[in-house]
C-alpha cells in the first residue's frame, strides 16, 4: 500500500481500482491518534471515497 498500515489499527480494502475503499477494524466512536487520522487522510486522498461499515450512529436528542 502507499502508506504504512502496519502500525494502524485498521485495514483498507479497495473497492475498485483507485476509487473507493472500505475501512475495517476502526471504531469511529473512540478517539483517534494523529497517526491514524493521517492515514485516513492519505486514504481519502488516494481513494476519494471511504466506507466505514458497522459504525454505530447515535443521534442527538436535539435536532438542528
Amino acid at each position: 500500500m502507499f502508506f504504512d498500515t502496519k502500525s494502524s489499527p485498521f485495514e483498507i480494502e479497495s473497492l475498485t481500482v483507485g476509487f473507493g475503499a472500505r475501512i475495517h477494524g476502526l471504531d469511529l466512536s473512540q478517539a483517534l491518534s494523529s497517526g491514524v487520522i493521517a492515514n485516513i487522510q492519505q486514504a481519502i486522498d488516494h481513494f476519494a471515497v471511504l466506507v466505514f461499515p458497522q459504525q454505530p450512529i447515535q443521534f442527538s436528542a436535539k435536532s438542528a
